[in-house]
């Protein structure tokens, strides 16, 4: 009797294999919720980088665009293109740039902003630069270069001493689309446009084609703002290209330019991409987790602002 007594105070080997099944099982389910939790909050994370990158580079844009010099023979330059378009504007935003042999802090600004597709050899490929040339209002040397002039010429940004005034304003911005906002008399307008000819009656300049490099006058009657949208790649879908600009540019092309036809629908870039990025055949040869990564942000700048 005192055997099957001291027997009985073990586990069989049965329900030990089961308390080590059910052990098991809840340890893969853990597990599961641990992973699906990281999962979610690096996928959050992503997207709350994405959103403060492009928000920073928006409101660095907001900045110089309320900060613009307004006068009737002051224009902005909007360069639109297949792909990236770029815009220029003086502002009255403080700025060091030395090309003038000159350290003093200067009051004024010619801003440029475009995707660098290797033309800044200096900076990074497939990010959003900004780029600054100093002015002052006014100079004890009559024919000083840096000599705020009217009417003022936009310069253009492209020779070494405009190149090397660059700075990365968006590490991860890869992609940038610009359109106009105008004013309409009747609700069957669409506000939305992508040529300028009806946000310019007043100004006798040549009609704008997307073909062409213009000025805008931004004293316009009818033009309302100016519409600006901008594509984030997330951290971890750059990781999977490689950093490989070439990559990003053709990722960047699978985002179209918006077209007269979408204005006129009232599909502005925004609605456009989100719509692109969506579909299941988007950027078919990209890995998933490259096209989830990535993230649109748009913003109006107003003329009244």
């Amino acid at each position: 009797m005192k055997t099957l007594a001291h027997q009985r105070k073990g586990f069989t080997l049965v329900e030990v294999l089961v308390a080590e099944t059910v052990f098991l099982v809840l340890l893969i389910v853990v597990m599961q919720l641990v992973f699906g939790t990281t999962k979610i909050t690096q996928h959050q994370k992503q997207q709350i980088d994405a959103m403060t990158e492009a928000r920073q580079a928006l409101d660095r844009m907001k900045l110089d665009w309320t900060s613009r010099v307004r006068r009737g023979d002051v224009v902005a330059v909007f360069e639109k293109r297949s792909g990236n378009d770029e815009f220029r504007l003086l502002s009255q935003v403080f700025s060091y740039d030395n090309s003038d042999n000159s350290e003093a802090r200067k009051s004024l600004a010619a801003v440029s902003y475009r995707i660098n597709d290797g033309a800044v050899s200096t900076k990074p490929e497939q990010v959003l630069l900004r780029g600054a040339l100093g002015y002052i209002w006014q100079s004890n040397t009559p024919d000083d270069p840096k000599l705020l002039k009217f009417p003022f010429s936009m310069p253009k940004f492209d020779t070494d001493t405009a190149i090397n005034n660059y700075e990365v304003m968006g590490q991860n911005v890869f992609r940038m689309e610009i359109c106009f906002l105008r004013k309409v008399s009747t609700t069957a307008e669409s506000p939305y446009t992508v040529e300028l000819n009806d946000v310019r009656e007043s100004n006798p300049v040549v009609p704008y084609t997307g073909d062409n490099i213009d000025a805008l006058n931004l004293t316009s009657d009818r033009l309302l703002g100016v519409v600006v949208c901008v594509a984030v790649i997330g951290e971890q879908g750059k990781k999977i290209l490689g950093d490989d600009p070439s990559a990003l540019a053709e990722l960047a092309e699978q985002l179209e330019d918006v077209t007269a036809a979408d204005m006129n629908n009232r599909i502005d870039p925004l609605a456009k991409w989100t719509e692109a990025i969506e579909q299941p055949d988007f950027a078919s040869g990209v890995p998933r987790p490259v096209v989830a990564s990535i993230r649109v942000y748009q913003r109006v700048f107003y003329v009244s602002e």
